[in-house]
This record gives structure tokens, sequence and C-alpha cells, in this order.
């Protein structure tokens, strides 16, 4: 389901990147650890951030995780 999505969400936009903790050879697929904070390059870079299932998976603090994903 999670690459049906993914496939939906790029098919709408051609400016789409996709993130996991390991490396991929999915086209718009980059590194991002939830845990740490963005990369400066990421900062404002993005209108939106879907996180699929890894919130509630994680463990690590939700608020932290959360202030990653918002920044």
């Amino acid at each position: 389901m999670h690459v049906d999505f993914k496939n939906e969400l790029e098919g709408m936009s051609n400016n789409v990147m996709n993130s996991d903790i390991r490396r991929s050879v999915i086209p718009n697929t980059c590194i991002y650890d939830v845990t740490k904070e963005p990369d400066s390059s990421m900062v404002e870079s993005f209108d939106f951030v879907i996180n699929v299932s890894t919130i509630e998976e994680i463990n690590y603090p939700n608020d932290k995780v959360f202030i990653n994903l918002y920044n």
C-alpha cells in the first residue's frame, strides 16, 4: 500500500521527494533519520511532509520527531 500511495503522489506532481532510513534505488528517494534535525538544505524546502507510520512506531520521543518533520 505504501508504494501505491507513493506512486499516486508522484503522479500528481513532478516535485516529490521520498525518504527512508536505508539507501534505495527508487527514484526521488533520500535518507533521512527523523530522530535528527534535518539537514539545512531541507529546512523550509517543502510545502508539506506526509509521515507514513513512523511516529507511532519509532522508539524516540514523538514530540522531537514531530518537530524535526515540521522543520
